[in-house]
């Protein structure tokens, strides 16, 4: 009682190519079903990371470089000069 749905029957060429057509959009639903699926889980992705993002965006506070720490005299063309510093001009 194995047996295969071709041994029992005979189609017409007609019911076959029906049969056939059939299953080439069958096919064509399924690619399009995995591509339509694919991008979906790509688009939930970005969603995702950019949602992640944006929460990280706003959940610090924004950055403030702390001037506490930094020596007054490392600023450039500043600081105090110790006399021996500076230059005599002197004739002779």
């Amino acid at each position: 009682m194995n047996q295969n749905l071709t041994d029992v029957a005979i189609f017409s060429p007609k019911v076959m190519t029906d049969l056939v057509e059939e299953i080439v959009i069958l096919k064509e639903i399924a690619i399009l079903e995995y591509v339509v699926t694919d991008l979906a889980v790509e688009i939930t992705i970005q969603r995702r990371s950019r949602w992640k993002l944006t929460n990280q965006r706003m959940s610090q506070p924004p950055a403030v470089k702390d001037r506490s720490s930094q020596p007054k005299e490392s600023r450039v063309g500043g600081g105090n000069r110790m006399k021996s510093d500076k230059i005599s001009l002197s004739s002779t």
